[in-house]
């Protein structure tokens, strides 16, 4: 659902063991790839990688994306993360994103998205969050990642539909 091939180099950040890497490179043979993890994921994402025959163009990162990210690629994924985390500590991972990258660099958040008229399932997902993850956890509205990239330096560009429940996000670099 969003094309890769304009792009040399992608950062998947909490990318796990690295499947939604593997697919990008998979399909886009001239892209490379930077997977950052935790550090004891690594060792089953560089098996796992080796596995989908891509791990000669991926570099394994290990660290805390509340801390600081890399600086090598022009295009960073957060997929299925911020729904994971309150807004203090998505502000942080977004800005860590915003610093590591060029000011022609782009930010891919992929997860699910509430819509104003959120159905008894959206509301049910929010729930299942909350129960099972900390205060402030929970499913965002369009308007409320809008606004954590507004607090981190973004500028919403666009949303797109990836024809499942996920969409993808792009946000720019504001100087």
């Amino acid at each position: 659902s969003y094309d890769f091939s304009v792009y040399h180099k992608i950062a998947d950040i909490g990318g796990g063991q690295g499947s939604f890497l593997a697919t990008i490179l998979q399909r886009y043979p001239s892209l490379t790839g930077l997977l950052f993890e935790q550090p004891s994921v690594l060792k089953d994402a560089q098996k796992f990688l080796t596995q989908q025959g891509v791990i000669n163009r991926c570099e394994l990162v290990g660290g805390d994306f509340l801390e600081t990210l890399p600086t090598c690629a022009e295009i960073y994924v957060v997929k299925n993360t911020l729904n994971d985390w309150d807004d203090q500590n998505s502000i942080t991972l977004l800005n860590n994103c915003r610093h590591a990258m060029a000011t022609t660099g782009r930010l891919l958040v992929i997860q699910r998205i509430l819509s104003p008229s959120s159905s008894l399932n959206s509301e049910i997902l929010n729930l299942n969050k909350f129960l099972v993850r900390p205060a402030g956890v929970r499913i965002r509205t369009e308007e409320e990642i809008h606004k954590l990239f507004q607090a981190t330096g973004f500028q919403l560009n666009r949303i797109i539909s990836s024809g499942t429940e996920l969409n993808i996000v792009e946000g720019v670099p504001v100087n």
